[in-house]
């Protein structure tokens, strides 16, 4: 994906704008792997993970134009996980498996040991916030995104950063912040960065 096709509009605007097409595409490459992978974290069968997906993704392409976010925290990442897990639940009740898998998937929270809500929300973020920072590391210049992976991703004190990257502590803190203020634009609505 260029640089180009991310403005400095959200995601969740150009779902609504004229470059549709192309910011569907960005949603679809970002969600696809977690909506899998979680999937099959629940006991779907690998089998029928392709056809879920398909009818998640259709869904969500129906709904998707009727969502509002209310600016609430989460707002798109709880009206994601609730559109997930009702296709889900009408895939299986369809395929009647549900029986068979010995998973209801409001038995999730027993069998995770935690509530699916915070185990979808932990491992959403996560997800979404390192999909967008792969889609935006080709708008910075290599020392920037260095100094940006070895000061946030690593948590290395600016200090060191700069020593080894033979800069000032105040540059190394100028790439955190130019990175950061692009993944809240194209984040915004998805994820709090």
């Amino acid at each position: 994906m260029s640089t180009n096709q991310l403005t400095s509009i959200s995601m969740l605007d150009r779902l609504q704008g004229p470059d549709k097409n192309l910011a569907w595409e960005t949603l679809v490459l970002i969600y696809r792997p977690f909506i899998a992978r979680t999937l099959e974290r629940v006991g779907i069968a690998s089998s029928d993970i392709e056809d879920l997906l398909q009818d998640s993704f259709a869904s969500l392409y129906v709904e998707l134009p009727r969502f509002q976010h209310n600016g609430n925290i989460g707002a798109f990442r709880n009206w994601l996980r609730t559109l997930v897990v009702r296709r889900a639940q009408r895939f299986l009740q369809r395929r009647k498996k549900a029986p068979q898998m010995g998973i209801e998937l409001a038995q999730l929270p027993e069998q995770f040991g935690n509530s699916f809500e915070e185990l979808w929300d932990r491992e959403h973020d996560e997800h979404v916030v390192n999909q967008l920072l792969e889609l935006i590391r080709p708008e910075f210049t290599t020392s920037t995104w260095t100094a940006f992976e070895m000061h946030v991703v690593q948590d290395r004190r600016a200090a060191e950063v700069a020593t080894v990257l033979g800069c000032s502590s105040n540059a190394v803190l100028i790439c955190k912040s130019r990175v950061l203020r692009r993944l809240r634009v194209v984040g915004r609505g998805l994820v709090e960065c």
